[in-house]
């Protein structure tokens, strides 16, 4: 209901709301064709919003509940034409306000998409790292300084 009254009172008279996910909405808000900083600032300032209301704590039971709030932004045209790929930009957008500490939003840049192929890339080549040999497991003794005793053991794995 937060989120449904922000958008409401916020989000211009087109703006929609819809719930993706269990945890995930879509609001859509629309501007004039010709001033897409309007959309930008509208969106800003909804967000900013959003962040803030969200932040307050829900009371449940008599116990305090917070909240954290990531929120990603894309636009049209300019990120993308097609819907998949501005929920595509959305949620690139939405996982480096998540990256930044949550409680924030991000507006899609293309360096988002360079960011998030580099960690995928990476992903994919750890991977069948174990099965290329390319791991090894490694054990690091931890010294106590005052007396020099082995007080413990770090288990490192190492990836070449």
């Amino acid at each position: 209901s937060r989120i449904r009254e922000a958008v409401e009172r916020y989000g211009g008279a087109d703006a929609i709301l819809a719930r993706f996910g269990g945890d995930e909405f879509v609001i859509l808000v629309q501007g004039s064709a010709t001033d897409s900083g309007d959309v930008r600032a509208v969106a800003t300032r909804l967000a900013e919003i959003l962040v803030a209301e969200l932040g307050q704590p829900i009371t449940l039971r008599d116990r305090q509940v917070f909240l954290g709030t990531s929120i990603g932004i894309t636009l049209f045209p300019e990120d993308a034409v097609g819907a998949t790929p501005l929920m595509k930009n959305g949620d690139i957008a939405m996982y480096q306000a998540k990256v930044a500490g949550k409680n924030c939003f991000r507006f899609y840049s293309r360096a988002m998409d360079q960011a998030v192929e580099r960690r995928v890339n990476l992903e994919h080549e750890l991977r069948g790292a174990w099965d290329r040999g390319e791991l090894s497991l490694a054990y690091q003794p931890v010294y106590r300084l005052a007396d020099g005793l082995m007080i413990g053991a770090e288990a490192l794995l190492r990836w070449r």
